[in-house]
């Protein structure tokens, strides 16, 4: 397995990203356009979005379909984040797109874009295949480089002692937080044994904290340095989060928050953005900002405006393999978009794909349910 990493410098003067690619001691570098990125990713996500509202409507006839389409977009990102802008950019750009093609192996290799607090593109729906209407749809499992190579994003600088082995369960605590309106009408939906398997993780009482001021006095708590993973599922709107009929800025998140009197044996905070009525791309850039910050290691979000009870079943089952099979973030999250494709797109990993848990027991009996194909919305 090798590890491919992906910089990026802005040259807003020009309007420019500055694109470097590396494996090893090799390199690749040239200058791209940020405004021919940004409009790929949005079309890219309308597409995504297209999809998703398929399923609210219980068209789950349209997914192949929809998954073509949102295919063809990702490779028109892919063609935009190859694309140099002189004629040196477009030589090394072109030697970047053959090392691609020709060395990089699906499954075997990872890749990672590091990039600054102020960006965010969908990098996981890259799909670097041409699409057409012959084209196979079980060919679309295979290209989207979330699964062919568990892309994720960086905003922060790894410590090496947080990844090099695996927390024990008892130092990388849980805390979840929810809408309590939103968590009365999903919470009913959970099939039993995803209802069981909560309410373990969320220990007593088996519910989530509904009050943003005790999810922050919880956090900020004398087991603050055993906190390991903050799940919001939530409202958001634009770029605000909403709980309980409060709304939380970036600001607010950050300072409401921040890990203080952290030690290196404290674990590194995970955040899942669970934002059920908005996107991770949608909201201020400042929430990237503040999982970046010391103490943090990244966050898991959403690039679309996802249904309820999707989003609540996809956390549980990412919590339930999280908390007791001792596989890391990447392969976990690459199991669960394949059990639950194609819904499992809308999902962005923000963090360490090798960030993982001691095993333990009390993992749900894996049922082989598609969570895509089954009720994904209450309204």
């Amino acid at each position: 397995m090798a590890d491919i990493t992906v910089r990026f410098f802005n040259n807003h003067d020009e309007g420019l990203f500055k694109v470097t690619w590396a494996m090893g001691t090799t390199e690749v570098f040239y200058h791209t356009s940020i405004s021919r990125i940004e409009t790929r990713a949005k079309q890219a996500r309308g597409a995504l979005q297209a999809l998703v509202d398929a399923g609210r409507d219980k068209e789950y006839h349209k997914y192949d379909d929809l998954v073509r389409k949102l295919a063809q977009q990702g490779n028109a990102l892919f063609e935009a984040l190859l694309f140099g802008d002189q004629a040196t950019d477009k030589a090394e750009a072109a030697r970047a797109r053959n090392w691609i093609k020709n060395y990089f192996r699906p499954g075997r290799d990872i890749i990672t874009f590091r990039l600054p607090s102020k960006v965010h593109f969908p990098w996981g729906l890259v799909y670097d295949e041409p699409v057409d209407d012959k084209t196979d749809p079980q060919e679309f499992r295979k290209h989207f480089w979330c699964v062919k190579f568990t892309a994720a994003v960086h905003y922060f600088v790894n410590r090496f002692e947080w990844f090099e082995s695996a927390w024990p369960k008892q130092r990388f605590g849980l805390l979840f937080g929810a809408d309590q309106e939103l968590w009365t009408a999903t919470s009913s939906k959970l099939q039993p044994a995803e209802k069981d398997r909560l309410n373990v993780l969320l220990g007593q009482p088996p519910e989530p904290s509904f009050r943003l001021d005790d999810i922050g006095r919880q956090w900020r708590g004398q087991e603050s340095a055993l906190k390991g993973i903050l799940t919001l599922y939530c409202h958001a709107t634009g770029n605000e989060l909403s709980i309980g009929g409060r709304t939380l800025s970036a600001d607010e998140f950050e300072e409401m928050f921040e890990r203080q009197d952290l030690q290196n044996a404290s674990p590194p905070a995970l955040v899942f953005l669970a934002g059920c009525k908005t996107s991770v791309g949608d909201l201020h850039q400042g929430f990237f900002r503040a999982t970046a910050k010391p103490g943090y290691c990244g966050f898991i979000g959403t690039e679309v405006k996802v249904p309820d009870i999707f989003t609540l079943r996809f956390v549980t089952h990412f919590l339930d393999r999280f908390f007791a099979t001792g596989e890391p973030v990447g392969r976990i999250m690459l199991a669960l978009r394949m059990e639950h494709w194609p819904l499992s797109l809308v999902f962005s990993v923000c963090c360490p794909v090798d960030l993982r848990l001691e095993a333990a027991e009390g993992a749900m009996a894996q049922a082989g349910l598609n969570l895509s194909t089954e009720l994904v919305s209450t309204g």
